[in-house]
C-alpha cells in the first residue's frame, strides 16, 4: 500500500490557505481518491508548512574496525514526523524530530536480531548510529554491535541539471 499525500499552503495577509490531496494505492491495485480539501484559517491556527530538509551524512565505521560506508541521504519532513529515504518511503521505525536532534530507533520485533539507532544533532551536524545484529556462529549466538559517526550537511539542490 502507498499513499500520496500532498500539501500546499498560500498566505494572505493573516490568512493561511491549504490545499490538500491525498489518494491510495493498494497492492492488489485498486486505489482510494483522490480525495481534495481546502482548509482556511488564522495564521495562529494553521501550522505553516516547511519545506523538506535533503541531508547527506558521511559514516565510517568505527567498531570493530575503522572503515568508510557510503553516504547516508536523509529527507526531513517536519511537517509529519517523517524522515524519509532519497526512495521517499519512511525509514522503518520510530521517529523523533525537534529543533535540536533527529532520533531514529528501529528494533526488529519478529526475531531481535537486528536493532538500529540513528541521532542526528541538527546543531553540529554530527551523526551517531549503532547497529546491533544477533548472528549464529555454529550452533551459538552471538551479539554484535557497529558503531558508526560520521558528520551530515544540508544538500541544497540534488538537481544536476
Amino acid at each position: 500500500m502507498s499513499i500520496y499525500d500532498k500539501k500546499m499552503q498560500w498566505q494572505f495577509g493573516s490568512t493561511i490557505i491549504e490545499f490538500l490531496c491525498y489518494s491510495i494505492n493498494f497492492k492488489d491495485g485498486s486505489k482510494v481518491g483522490p480525495i481534495l480539501g481546502i482548509r482556511y484559517g488564522h495564521s495562529d491556527i494553521i501550522k505553516r508548512l516547511k519545506d523538506q530538509i535533503i541531508i547527506s551524512c558521511s559514516q565510517k565505521e568505527t567498531s570493530p574496525r575503522v572503515q568508510n560506508m557510503d553516504n547516508l541521504d536523509l529527507i526531513i519532513d517536519e511537517n509529519e514526523g517523517k524522515i524519509l529515504g532519497t526512495d521517499k518511503e519512511s525509514f522503518k521505525g520510530v521517529h523523533e524530530i525537534s529543533d535540536t536532534f533527529i532520533k531514529i530507533r528501529y528494533a526488529n520485533q519478529a526475531d531481535n536480531e537486528h536493532n538500529e539507532d540513528i541521532f542526528i544533532d541538527r546543531k553540529t551536524g554530527t551523526l551517531i548510529r549503532k547497529i546491533r545484529e544477533r548472528v549464529k556462529i555454529l550452533d551459538n549466538y552471538k551479539d554484535i554491535e557497529i558503531d558508526i559517526r560520521g558528520e551530515c550537511k544540508k544538500v541544497e539542490n540534488r538537481k544536476q541539471f
